[in-house]
C-alpha cells in the first residue's frame, strides 16, 4: 500500500485495519506533540485510496477474511466535513460492503464544527469510537499546551456525542500540569471524566521530545 509518513493508532485498536485517508493534522500546534510536524494536512488522492483498497480486498479475499471495522488515519480525519467523511465511507464500502464500524481520532475543536444533524448522519454511517485528546482537566494547562479547547468545551461536545450515541474515548496525559501539581491535576481529570462519560479512559505519560515546542519551554524555564 501507498502511505505517507508514520501512521498511529490507539493501542486498543491493535487488531483493527488502519487506513490512511488524510495525512497530517489541521491544528499541529500542541506543544508536546511532534507526530505530524513533518506533514502538511491534506487528503490522500482518490486514485491512491482505490489502489490501496483494491490491494487490501485482494488480501482479505485470499484468506477469506471480512473487513467489518476500520480505523481512519491520520490524526485529524474528523476535521473533514460530514459530506467528505460520507464520501470516504461510501468509497470504502464499494470494496467492503460488510463494513460495520468506522473509528478514528477526533478533537474537541473539530466536534464544534459539526451540527447535531451531521453527528447523527455519521452515526448512521457507522462512525463510532472516536478517540479524543481531552488530555487534562485544567484550563491553564490546556492553554499553555495550545490544545485549542478548554474543559467547558470538552464537556459540551462530549455531551453532544453522548446524546446522539457515538461512543468516545478519553485520551489523558499524566504529568501535563508539570511538577508539583499531580494531585490537583488528577482530581481535575477525575471531575472531567465524570462529566464527559467516555467509554474508555486511556492514559499516557508526558514525554518531552527534542524537536517539540515543549522542550524549548523547559529550556526557557517555563515548564518543569
Amino acid at each position: 500500500m501507498q502511505t505517507e509518513g508514520t501512521m498511529y493508532r490507539p493501542p486498543v485498536e491493535a487488531n483493527t485495519f488502519v487506513f490512511q485517508v488524510a495525512a497530517g493534522c489541521t491544528h499541529n500546534k500542541c506543544k508536546f506533540c511532534t507526530m505530524f510536524r513533518d506533514k502538511k494536512f491534506h487528503l490522500i488522492k482518490e486514485d491512491v485510496l482505490r489502489s490501496n483498497l483494491a490491494e487490501v480486498k485482494e488480501y482479505y479475499g485470499r484468506y477469506g477474511l471480512k473487513l467489518e471495522r476500520i480505523f481512519l488515519d491520520d490524526g485529524d480525519v474528523f476535521s473533514l466535513s460530514a459530506d467528505k467523511l460520507e464520501n470516504i465511507i461510501n468509497l470504502i464500502r464499494e470494496y467492503f460492503p460488510e463494513l460495520k464500524e468506522i473509528t478514528m481520532y477526533a478533537a474537541v475543536r473539530n466536534l464544534k464544527h459539526k451540527s447535531n444533524e451531521d453527528l447523527l448522519r455519521l452515526k448512521d454511517l457507522g462512525v463510532n469510537d472516536l478517540y479524543i485528546g481531552y488530555e487534562c482537566g485544567l484550563d491553564d494547562c490546556l492553554m499553555f499546551m495550545n490544545k485549542g479547547h478548554n474543559t467547558e468545551e470538552s464537556i459540551r461536545q462530549a455531551d453532544r456525542l453522548n446524546q446522539v450515541g457515538i461512543r468516545h474515548h478519553a485520551l489523558l496525559i499524566i504529568g501535563m500540569a508539570g511538577k508539583g501539581r499531580a494531585e490537583e491535576s488528577g482530581m481535575a481529570a477525575a471531575r472531567l471524566v465524570n462529566k464527559i462519560k467516555p467509554g474508555i479512559v486511556l492514559l499516557t505519560t508526558l514525554s518531552v521530545f527534542d524537536d517539540s515546542d515543549l522542550k524549548q519551554e523547559i529550556i526557557n524555564n517555563n515548564f518543569t
